[in-house]
């Protein structure tokens, strides 16, 4: 039950910064309504698909919690489940981390140098917010 709160939390806190993240482009420099009509939309494919991946990587740490606590499976099964929810979820980080650097190519692709700077500063910005929060 105490995972379950902490995941929760954690979903709701990822809502409330990705509703930060949806006005970022406004304050790029000289963005034109094009331009963040193509970003918005980069967006929230990538959100979407992040989102999907991390509720599979919570659902396999859940799995993995249980089969590490259950006593019912004999020793060599348990560590065939271990080790493939392990890989699983190595996988899914793996494609955040892939999905994330292609959609950083993408606006690359849209945006001027300096744009694609001030998003990054941006990002830096609401990144260490994020992690003060999660200090609090």
């Amino acid at each position: 039950m105490k995972k379950l709160l902490t995941a929760l939390i954690f979903l709701m806190t990822l809502g409330i910064f990705t509703v930060v993240n949806a006005d970022e482009f406004d304050n790029l420099e000289g963005i034109t309504p094009a331009q963040k009509e193509q970003i918005t939309q980069i967006q929230l494919v990538y959100k979407q698909e992040y989102n999907a991946n991390e509720t599979k990587i919570m659902d396999y740490t859940n799995k993995l919690s249980q089969i590490k606590q259950e006593t019912s499976h004999d020793p060599a099964q348990q560590a065939l489940l271990i080790g493939a929810y392990e890989r699983n979820i190595n996988a899914l980080k793996s494609r955040q981390e892939q999905l994330k650097q292609e959609t950083d190519k993408k606006y690359k692709a849209i945006l001027t140098e300096k744009q694609f700077q001030q998003y990054l500063s941006q990002q830096i910005r609401v990144e260490n917010a994020f992690n003060d929060f999660l200090k609090k």
